[in-house]
């Protein structure tokens, strides 16, 4: 891997998983597998004793959390619970946030290419909020992004063949979880949304300067604006606070929150009948956005009870492929 997929300081090589912070692992893993069809996870309770070298903003710290990782499905996450005593940045984030999107996982490199990205984020003065040897083939390091992206952009570093600690407790789910009646299709994980409590433009630098993202343009839907951008696996929109009133809320710090992903796209026929499922599983409708020529529309579905914060979006359009153009989604 050669790292040169972009020329952001952290290079972007594929969509591994998006992290979330949950209130209960165990039963966040039943709701995810529910609402995006995943059939299997890896279940983990860890603590510094199962790691060389934990630190958190380059200090020692006590670890203590769930960690189960979807490892079979359309989109990908890893649910993480902070325990009693936990000083992780999990525990920083529930203090201060809640729950919800909490990292970003983009990017696996070998140590001769982490090297270089290692020297790239010095050059740009981004640290380290978390990191730590998981195993003799494994590292892993959580960048100091928080603040400027909304999230902690993740790289793993892989140093060997062979796979990384203990063997995990295998989850699964099946039909009567993972393929319930009237289940929309989840196609993948076309975009992550930014709600920013000001203007969008500190965000845009950043997620230029870390990922190389760039060919933003604004899109325009009921009124709302959006700024977006997409580049190979990795698609973000970031949306103002001060024009999105029903995403205000979301905007809990002064800078960028991560709240929604976009996850499908349906014909206009299975509208009605997609709205209807994920009210049923919990998931209200609360927004319809179209644009002006109204040849496609966004539904926005509120996750905060069922799925930790995270809320989904369906895009609905005749013309997927030009839809996909016109919102700036990811390839998938």
């Amino acid at each position: 891997m050669d790292g040169k997929v972009n020329e952001g300081v952290i290079p972007v090589n594929g969509a591994f998983h998006l992290g979330v912070v949950v209130r209960n692992c165990r039963a966040s893993m039943a709701a995810f597998s529910r609402i995006f069809g995943i059939s299997r996870w890896e279940f983990q309770t860890l603590s510094e004793a199962n790691f060389i070298d934990p630190l958190v903003y380059g200090e020692p710290r006590r670890q203590r959390f769930n960690s189960a990782v979807a490892v079979a499905g359309p989109v990908r996450f890893e649910l993480v619970q902070s325990l009693e005593d936990d000083q992780t940045v999990y525990a920083d984030f529930v203090s201060e946030r809640g729950y919800g999107l909490q990292h970003l996982f983009y990017t696996i490199v070998d140590v001769e290419e982490f090297a270089r990205v290692n020297q790239s984020l010095q050059n740009a003065g981004i640290g380290y909020a978390q990191n730590a040897v998981i195993s003799d083939t494994v590292d892993y390091y959580y960048c100091d992004t928080f603040r400027v992206l909304g999230g902690n952009a993740e790289i793993l570093v892989v140093k060997g063949p062979n796979p990384a600690g203990g063997p995990p407790e295998i989850v699964d789910f099946g039909p009567e979880v993972i393929a319930l009646p009237g289940r929309p299709v989840i196609d993948g994980l076309y975009r992550i949304g930014v709600v920013t409590a000001g203007p969008a433009d500190e965000a845009q630098l950043a997620y230029h300067k870390v990922f190389g993202l760039d060919g933003w343009s604004e899109v325009v839907m009921s009124g709302r604006r959006s700024r977006v951008a997409a580049q190979g696996a990795m698609a973000v929109e970031l949306v103002e606070a001060e024009g999105a009133p029903l995403l205000a809320e979301r905007a809990k710090s002064g800078g960028p929150s991560l709240t929604h992903i976009t996850v499908a796209i349906i014909d206009p026929q299975a509208e009605a009948e997609t709205v209807a499922w994920f009210a049923a599983q919990g998931l209200p409708l609360v927004e319809r956005l179209t644009p002006s020529d109204g040849s496609y529309a966004v539904l926005r579905f509120d996750g905060s009870q069922v799925l930790d914060g995270v809320d989904v979006e369906i895009v609905v359009a005749l013309d997927k492929a030009g839809a996909a153009r016109r919102l700036q989604l990811a390839q998938i």
